[in-house]
């Protein structure tokens, strides 16, 4: 006999411990998913791979290092220039009247050469070229050949440095300047600008006086890339042409295949593994990279480093905000030259701390260049107030126009937008021996600033696609985990009651009847009774 509720008993044949696994299984798939997305996605773990970053440079012949030796695009190199508009008046001490010439705007193209990877300990070898395409229809109409009045590089750099260094010599100097320079009361240079920065200033080397000898075969030796030879017993000075498609000293790198956290960390810089310039061995530390390349997943609080050997320093990005370039998020890093007086971290800049150190936002590059030169930021922005008071006009520092900041990318490593700054001063004193600099005022004086603008990174083309890949991957994973775990709760949960719900309404009794099995169920919803 059988009395069967079909409706009601619908659920009493389903097997639910069945769905039960079913269901937990795919609950469980979703959180794994979650996981495998958080270690491949999540760039906190460095050790892991990373499958849409630059996380190597990569090995001979692949499309990273192809980007990596050869910049696929030039970064926008600007360079202002300072016209002194009061000379005669400064040259009698008054302070200066200064007017900004510029941008003249440049293409600036990178290029690794001599290139060799050393397998065994994941780095690479390389020496690295900057080309300067000028580029009028950037400049505002500028074309260089505007006339410009600045402190004359050579005179005033010679008789600064040996006061720095040797002041009894100082006498001596002043006779090989006039040797040189056919008496010269001026101490600037008038001329032309592109001459300033490309083409030359030339420098007389006919006088047979023994001094002017002496300093000339400094310039023969060739080890002042700014000076080279013109023609016979002539040279040149420029502050970039000696630089312009020549190459710089060795660099060896970390690849970041065997550790993605250390691509293009800097090893060594001419076969030396530390700099021997400054006083301390945390400022002659080479710290992060060469620029080209910054490894993913830098935190905020380890700053953004790169190795600059045109100034021997390691300069360092602090973190400023949280920024956006082109609806990607970034983190905005900036530069500040600190205050080597206050700072410990930065007395190893000094000569006798904390006296002797140079002002805030500022630092000294004598040691570096042996030449009286001062770095800051344009315009002194950020730097000690009383330098500003040193000038009648000209100066203006604010944020949007002289900060140095780079927003980088974390997931990619990438850098998409940068505005790089600096500005290079000489440190003006005024020297009794030397006629023509007896009565200058005291001055930090703006000689020039650069900035470099990145509105891309180096390696866009794979950076950007990258990054698209990586969010777009990270979406698609992101939806199916939660595909898999939203159904697979609630199914489990529901599987998971049914089956106890009919578990605890279900009485299974096991009769002997001569020796025949009968089994009788009850259910409360439905009532089925089989006798066998």
């Amino acid at each position: 006999m059988q009395q069967t509720n079909e409706h009601n008993s619908y659920f009493s044949e389903v097997n639910f411990k069945k769905f039960v696994a079913i269901f937990g299984a795919l609950f469980l798939f979703g959180i794994l998913l979650g996981c495998v997305s958080s270690l491949y996605f999540n760039t906190a773990n460095p050790n892991v791979p990373h499958w849409f970053a630059i996380e190597e440079i990569g090995l001979p012949g692949s499309k990273v290092r192809e980007l990596y030796v050869k910049s696929p695009d030039p970064i926008e190199f600007r360079i202002y220039l300072f016209h002194v508009t009061n000379k005669v008046e400064v040259i009698n001490g008054s302070k200066p009247m200064l007017q900004e010439i510029g941008p003249y705007v440049f293409e600036e193209w990178m290029e690794k050469f001599n290139i060799t990877d050393n397998d065994a300990d994941d780095t690479l070898t390389f020496k690295m070229k900057k080309t300067f395409i000028f580029r009028p229809d950037l400049s505002k109409e500028l074309t260089g050949n505007e006339n410009i009045t600045m402190v004359h590089p050579l005179i005033m750099g010679m008789a600064l440095t040996i006061n720095v260094k040797r002041k009894p010599m100082l006498k001596f100097v002043n006779n090989v300047i006039n040797a040189m320079y056919h008496n010269t009361t001026d101490p600037f240079w008038t001329g032309r600008v592109m001459d300033y920065l490309f083409d030359g200033i030339e420098i007389d080397c006919t006088s047979e006086y023994f001094g002017a000898r002496a300093v000339c075969s400094i310039f023969e030796s060739g080890d002042i890339k700014s000076i080279i030879p013109l023609r016979e017993n002539f040279f040149k000075f420029s502050v970039l042409g000696g630089m312009n498609g020549t190459g710089t000293d060795m660099y060896e790198v970390k690849r970041g295949v065997k550790n993605s956290r250390d691509v293009g960390r800097i090893v060594s810089f001419d076969n030396k593994t530390e700099m021997d310039v400054w006083g301390g061995d945390e400022c002659n530390r080479y710290k992060g990279t060469d620029s080209t390349i910054f490894p993913r997943d830098i935190q905020k609080e380890d700053g953004l480093w790169s190795y600059e050997p045109e100034i021997c320093m390691s300069i360092g990005a602090h973190y400023d905000k949280e920024s956006n370039y082109q609806g990607v998020p970034t983190i905005r890093f900036a530069l500040d030259f600190g205050d080597a007086r206050k700072n410990k971290d930065l007395q190893c800049y000094c000569g006798d701390p904390p006296n002797d150190c140079p002002r805030r936002g500022t630092r000294n590059l004598f040691d570096c260049i042996d030449a009286p030169l001062i770095l800051s930021l344009p315009h002194f922005y950020n730097a000690d107030p009383s330098i500003l008071c040193q000038f009648q006009s000209g100066l203006n520092p604010n944020q949007n126009d002289h900060a140095f900041y780079m927003d980088y990318e974390r997931a990619s490593g990438s850098v998409p937008n940068a505005a790089k700054r600096y500005q290079i001063n000489m440190d003006v004193v005024p020297i009794d021996e030397v006629e023509s600099m007896k009565h200058l005022p005291e001055v930090i004086m703006p000689l020039f600033w650069i900035e470099e603008i990145t509105t891309s990174a180096p390696l866009k083309n794979y950076t950007h696609t990258n990054t698209q890949n990586f969010q777009q991957y990270n979406l698609i994973l992101q939806i199916i985990q939660w595909l898999a775990i939203i159904p697979g709760t609630v199914g489990t949960i529901f599987s998971t009651y049914m089956y106890f719900k009919i578990r605890r309404a279900t009485t299974v009794i096991h009769i002997k009847n001569g020796g025949e099995n009968a089994t009788i169920t009850s259910n409360s919803n439905a009532a089925v009774y089989k006798i066998s």
